[in-house]
């Protein structure tokens, strides 16, 4: 049904329209998804983010016009959706098409994107929360309180950080990308590691950065993940930089200590599962 991907060699015919999903590479779709990201009412997931570097991507086009994007990460999860203003009215016959030829069983979709949910829901597939996204904020005092020093993380610090425990990193790989990145602050009292800080630039063209936080399991329950969050909140303010975070749906902690820094959550990571008759 699909041409250009090698597996799919015939297009396939709705009306008058020839839809055909063509297997590209990132340049081929960037500035539609731009488009998206400006668009969209809240922004972009780091979760979501980081999966993009080592995703397929897909342009979908109607008689040979560019018509959108889909985006299937590594392990075969859809993540992104896109099309064009004057194609949504087709929009159940594209995603039809697109679940059927890429074969697609997972869907992560955040809440606010109302082109995928209402796909999904549409569909009645059943669904998780994975995430909470907080992409609004009240403004809080700075409850850090300077007794902690820190600094970027760099190389040598690698196999400190690669031997704590619970929750610090979800994979080598991603570990050394946030040192190399200047991604991740260590915060000391004295020679003890308290905690490190996340300060991830979500996409390059935009300045909302993603923060986050990792206490040390000697330092939990005693305000330091709250003087963390805090320290990272107001370093954006500072720089004009919008800070936005997000933690899974079953880390009451996480979210207490977001709360008490100002930050509330309208906006959910859904997993839906598709269902195929």
């Amino acid at each position: 049904m699909i041409c250009g991907t090698g597996i799919f060699p015939v297009p396939f015919f709705f009306g008058k329209s020839m839809i055909e999903v063509l297997k590209v590479s990132y340049p081929s779709i960037a500035a539609m998804r731009n488009e998206r990201l400006n668009m969209l009412p809240a922004f972009q997931d780091v979760y979501l983010e980081l999966m993009i570097p080592s995703s397929d991507y897909f342009l979908i086009t109607s008689n040979e016009s560019e018509a959108g994007y889909v985006i299937r990460s590594a392990n075969g999860i859809l993540i992104e959706f896109y099309l064009k203003e004057e194609y949504i009215v087709d929009c159940p016959v594209y995603f039809d098409l697109i679940i059927y030829t890429l074969n697609v069983k997972r869907i992560y979709c955040q809440s606010f994107d109302a082109l995928l949910l209402n796909c999904c829901v549409l569909k009645n597939h059943p669904y998780r929360i994975e995430g909470w996204l907080f992409r609004d904020f009240l403004h809080t005092e700075n409850f850090f309180k300077g007794d902690m020093t820190l600094r970027f993380a760099g190389k040598t610090d690698y196999p400190l950080l690669y031997e704590q425990p619970d929750g610090l990193y979800e994979s080598p790989e991603e570990l050394e990308m946030l040192i190399n990145g200047q991604n991740i602050l260590m915060f000391y009292l004295g020679s003890s590691l308290v905690g490190c800080g996340f300060l991830i630039q979500v996409h390059p063209d935009f300045s909302f950065y993603d923060i986050g936080m990792w206490v040390h399991p000697d330092f939990r329950r005693k305000s330091f993940a709250t003087q963390i969050i805090s320290y990272l909140k107001h370093l954006c303010l500072e720089n004009n930089w919008t800070p936005i975070c997000g933690c899974a749906a079953d880390n009451e902690a996480s979210q207490k200590t977001l709360a008490k820094n100002g930050f509330f959550s309208k906006y959910k990571l859904i997993e839906f599962c598709v269902q195929t008759k």
